[in-house]
């Protein structure tokens, strides 16, 4: 690639940009939806289907109502009405005044997952971008959620270069529909063509996420991203996610983020523009690539450990997997990197 001139190559990108932008794709298309609820329902009738990892059982987490369960609450006084089975007989020994229990009520949990659909996601060098899969997971927990336990309430909080959305679901396979509904109508992100700041969407998320996303009590959260933006502040936000609830956390990567094309090795090098920056430049060959391997190696290290330290359970999804090889992943919680 010797000789090809920066300015030209960042023309071509703009006008390729801009021909992207008339005709906006799909996030997921409905024939990858029909694709994905038959997957999931053809692998959830094996016996090891279940993803301790994503969902969570009726009653696990509790509830913040009061009334008859197996969870004791607390005692008040008897009044007229009240269900004698529910009758403190040790208190009413004890004070001569008659006392009920109370008990918190078992509800089937709440489910909720937050999508990462910020610029930064449209990456991708192996069939789809991160965004693409980031939906495909998040319709495959979904649905083994749904088929798992249908009586739990589903709900999304999609994060995208508008801002926030929160869609209640319902329960249910309708309610996996409805997400993939959602999921449709959202155009694929463009990256943009200014650098963006790692650290101001890190900012971005701890600011928004405590009002975006739903904090009922015992209610499980799955966070779809590449967590590029992880830092001190938005982990602070994680960890009061997951305060009242399991936390889950997907990560998507990219094959091309872990190490560089084999062209660069060739010892020219090659010229590179990068559309979210503007920035050009040429890669040196094969130390270069060596030195990006490492640095990509520390850095996802370093999101799996802060991950792990907050105790959410922790996936690595590539990008190229199908449905049900990303089912397989989805289901196997991934070694520390």
């Amino acid at each position: 690639m010797r000789g090809i001139n920066p300015d030209w190559l960042r023309r071509m990108t703009r006008l390729l940009s801009a021909g992207h932008t008339q005709t906006p794709v799909p996030l997921l298309h409905t024939a990858e939806l029909a694709e994905l609820l038959a997957v999931a329902r053809q692998m959830s009738r094996q016996a090891e289907a279940r993803p301790a990892h994503w969902q969570i059982n009726s009653g696990q987490g509790r509830s913040g109502f009061i009334g008859r369960g197996m969870d004791y609450a607390e005692s008040r006084q008897y009044h007229p009405g009240d269900d004698v089975r529910s009758m403190h007989w040790t208190l009413l020994a004890r004070t001569g005044k008659p006392h009920v229990k109370l008990h918190h009520e078992e509800h089937a949990a709440a489910w909720h997952v937050l999508l990462d659909l910020r610029p930064a996601m449209a990456f991708g060098t192996r069939v789809r971008t991160k965004a693409q899969q980031a939906a495909r997971v998040a319709i495959l927990a979904a649905a083994a959620q749904a088929r798992h336990l249908p009586q739990s309430a589903l709900s999304a909080t999609l994060w995208t270069p508008s801002g926030w959305s929160t869609h209640a679901l319902g329960c249910g396979l309708q309610a996996v529909r409805r997400l993939g509904a959602a999921l449709s109508r959202e155009p694929l992100p463009l990256p943009g063509g200014a650098a963006r700041d790692l650290a101001q969407d890190g900012r971005a998320f701890a600011a928004a996420s405590r009002l975006a996303v739903p904090v009922q009590r015992g209610a499980l959260r799955v966070v779809i991203s590449d967590f590029a933006w992880l830092d001190e502040t938005s982990t602070a936000a994680l960890r009061r996610l997951g305060a009242d609830g399991p936390l889950r956390a997907v990560q998507i990567r990219d094959p091309a983020e872990a190490t560089l094309p084999d062209f660069v090795s060739h010892a020219d090098g090659a010229w590179f523009y990068d559309a979210a920056s503007g920035q050009t430049g040429r890669l040196a060959g094969p130390a270069q690539r060596q030195a990006f391997a490492t640095a990509a190696h520390n850095a996802a290290h370093a999101t799996s450990a802060a991950l792990r330290d907050m105790n959410a359970a922790f996936s690595v999804v590539p990008t190229q997997d199908d449905a049900k090889t990303l089912w397989t992943h989805l289901h196997r919680p991934s070694a520390a990197t």
